[in-house]
């Protein structure tokens, strides 16, 4: 079974360069012609690295509303639904069995809305690799606000700042469950990229050891 890649990051963190980085390191995310790009990405290129599948159903998840998370108990409801469990569990398998037909090692999943999902994607993706882009609260509220088209003397950085924090707090609760994980910090990629290239491979290659089968003989 292919390794599951899951890119763990805030908006405006990093997430879509760390997703690519990941996917030249060899990971399969899916089939160019359902990645989201914005009418200003090169046709030719990637975008932001998010799987379309994947938004969609975020989107259900979050009701349209991607500024506020819900509440635990609302996506636990919906991980116990049979609805939901099947459009999850077919989402995973169409990434196992895409993964398999291109003959990659591993597949990698990017939503920068995943820190307000990640009580209901648990129960499904099962043992997963998570890469964890960290960025500095201020300047992520700011990159946000530019992104939105919002002035810097009109963003509500109080708003910014419980956002951010409700995200990486969420995140950090989730990811001390599995010892396979590597935070990548945003300036240290800016400023020291083949240092901080050379880390992840090393990581990806330690977590591919851990996982290899061990065979005894019979």
């Amino acid at each position: 079974m292919p390794s599951r890649i899951i890119v763990l990051g805030m908006l405006r963190s990093g997430t879509s360069l760390t997703a690519e980085l990941v996917r030249r390191w060899g990971a399969y995310a899916g089939p160019e012609n359902h990645l989201w790009k914005s009418e200003a990405d090169d046709p030719r290129g990637y975008g932001y690295m998010e799987y379309i599948p994947l938004q969609e159903l975020n989107d259900e998840l979050l009701e349209g509303n991607d500024r506020l998370p819900p509440p635990p108990e609302v996506l636990a409801e919906k991980a116990a639904d049979p609805t939901y469990q099947g459009k999850a569990q077919r989402l995973i398998q169409a990434m196992e069995a895409e993964t398999l037909k291109n003959q990659a090692v591993a597949w990698v999943w990017k939503d920068a809305r995943l820190p307000l999902t990640l009580p209901f994607w648990v129960n499904f993706w099962g043992e997963v690799t998570y890469v964890i882009p960290i960025r500095h609260p201020a300047e992520t509220i700011l990159s946000a606000a530019k992104t939105e088209g919002v002035d810097e003397e009109n963003m509500p950085y109080s708003a910014g700042l419980a956002y951010w924090q409700y995200c990486l707090l969420t995140i950090l609760a989730y990811a001390q469950r599995t010892p396979a994980k590597i935070f990548m910090a945003y300036d240290q990629l800016m400023a020291q990229p083949l240092l901080e290239c050379t880390r992840l491979c090393h990581f990806s290659i330690s977590i591919a050891e851990f996982r290899r089968p061990i065979f005894s003989p019979s």
